[in-house]
C-alpha cells in the first residue's frame, strides 16, 4: 500500500498525516508547498503538485496504489464559483490524473450534501438535499467520484462537523462568548449536534484504505451518542470554569446578528467569528446514524464529548 494524501496542508490533512506517522502508514503528502505542513516535512514523505497542472499531476501521483481527497473548502462565505473550483474542479483533476496502479479513491465529503432540515434518524439512503452553495459543490464532487467507480474503487466518507485541536470555526465563537458572558442557547437547544472529533475522521479514513468494501460505497462519520446544543454550551462553560449559559435567543434574530458581525468584519478586513450558516448548523436538528461505518468499517468514534471539548477549550485559553 503507498498513500497520496491530496489536501495534506489543510486541518484535517495534517491531523491525518500525524495518524499515519503514529500508526506507521506509508503515506506521502501531496501539496502545493510544504511551508504549511512545518516541521511534519522532517517526519513525512511531501510531493509537490499544481493541481491545474495535469501533468505535473499525473506525474506526482504515479506509482500509488491509495489516493486520500481531503482538498477543497468549507469557507461558505466564498462565491458559488470559488467554492465549485476548490470542491468540484480539483476533485476532476484529482480522478482524471489516477495512475493505473491505483486500488482506492477515498473522498473526504461532507453531512452537509444532506440540507440543513432532517426528518428523524439520516442514514446513508436518505434523499439529499443540499440548500447551499457549499453543500452543492460537495455534492456535485461525490458524484464526480461515484462516476469513476467502475475505473477503480471509490469510497466516500461524510463526516459530521469536524471538532478538536485547531478545528476553530465557530467553536471559539461560542468559547469567547461564555467567556464574556454573552452566550445565549439559540431556540430551544434540544437540538442534536452532529459532531465528529478530528481523530476519528483520520481513524476512518485509514479503515477505508483496508476494509474490503463495495466501490461506490458511501458512510457517515458521526460521533454517538449526538449531543444536544445545549449539552454543547454546557459541558464547554464547565471546562472554562464559567457559568451555564441559560437565556434563549430566537433563531431568526441569532442569524441576522450574524449576518450584521460579518458585514462589517468584512469591512474592515478580518475574518467574522460567526456567520449565518453557523448559527443555521447550531440551531439546527440533524441526526445521523453511522450503522453503516461501524458493521462494514468497523469504525467507532473513540474520542468522549468530554474530553474533545475539553482539548478545544485548552488550546483556547492557551491561545487568548
Amino acid at each position: 500500500m503507498k498513500i497520496a494524501v491530496a489536501g495534506a496542508s489543510g486541518r484535517l490533512g495534517r491531523r491525518f498525516l500525524l495518524y499515519c506517522i503514529k500508526n506507521n502508514l506509508p503515506a506521502t503528502a501531496l501539496v502545493r508547498s510544504k511551508a504549511p505542513l512545518g516541521g511534519l516535512c522532517s517526519k513525512i514523505p511531501c510531493t509537490l503538485a499544481d493541481y491545474s497542472d495535469e501533468r505535473q499531476l499525473k506525474e506526482a501521483l504515479e506509482g500509488f496504489t491509495h489516493l486520500i481527497n481531503i482538498t477543497g473548502s468549507t469557507n461558505t462565505s466564498l462565491s458559488a464559483q470559488e467554492l465549485y473550483g476548490a470542491n468540484v474542479r480539483t476533485t476532476e483533476a484529482l480522478l482524471a490524473a489516477a495512475p493505473k496502479t491505483l486500488e482506492r479513491f477515498v473522498h473526504i465529503s461532507s453531512i452537509a450534501v444532506y440540507g440543513k432540515k432532517l426528518s428523524g434518524v439520516a442514514d446513508e439512503k436518505s434523499p439529499r438535499n443540499a440548500d447551499d452553495n457549499y453543500s452543492k459543490t460537495k455534492l456535485e464532487a461525490e458524484e464526480k467520484v461515484i462516476a469513476s467507480s467502475k475505473k477503480f474503487k471509490t469510497i466516500i466518507l461524510q463526516p459530521g462537523i469536524i471538532y478538536g485541536p485547531t478545528f476553530t470555526d465557530g467553536f471559539y465563537a461560542v468559547l469567547k462568548a461564555i467567556k464574556n458572558k454573552k452566550m445565549k442557547i439559540i431556540g430551544s437547544g434540544k437540538n442534536h449536534f452532529p459532531l465528529v472529533h478530528c481523530d476519528d475522521v483520520a481513524q476512518g479514513i485509514a479503515k477505508a484504505c483496508k476494509e474490503n468494501v463495495k466501490s461506490g460505497s458511501c458512510f457517515l462519520l458521526v460521533q454517538e451518542p449526538q449531543m444536544t446544543q445545549e449539552e454543547l454550551v454546557k459541558t464547554a462553560a464547565a471546562a472554562m470554569g464559567e457559568p451555564e449559559p441559560t437565556e434563549h435567543i430566537l433563531p431568526i434574530v441569532a442569524k441576522a446578528g450574524a449576518g450584521a458581525t460579518a458585514f462589517f468584519s468584512n469591512l474592515i478586513g478580518e475574518a467574522p467569528s460567526l456567520v449565518p450558516s453557523m448559527v443555521d448548523q447550531l440551531s439546527c436538528e440533524r441526526r445521523f446514524s453511522s450503522k453503516k461505518a461501524q458493521e462494514q468499517l468497523g469504525w467507532k468514534s473513540t474520542i468522549s464529548f468530554k474530553t474533545g471539548v475539553c482539548e478545544v477549550v485548552k488550546e483556547f485559553l492557551e491561545k487568548k
